[in-house]
């Protein structure tokens, strides 16, 4: 959750006007090069929406991965 803040906070501070694009997240969390991406990009989700989204893909991944 930490880790999931800190990409968000960094995301915002380097945006340069009101939107967030996936040229400032993380490879692995916009999903380049890999064969399917965390976070499904939707034009009208809030930030919170993204997070929750965002979430949502690390801990299924992590349990699959874990069985």
């Amino acid at each position: 959750m930490r880790e999931l803040e800190n990409v968000m906070e960094r995301a915002v501070v380097l945006s340069l006007g009101t939107e967030i694009g996936p040229e400032l997240l993380p490879d692995q969390i916009a999903g380049r090069g890999t064969s399917m991406p965390i976070m499904e990009h939707r034009g009208d989700a809030s930030l919170f929406e993204i997070m929750e989204d965002c979430e949502r893909h690390i801990i299924v991944d992590m349990l699959e991965k874990c069985s």
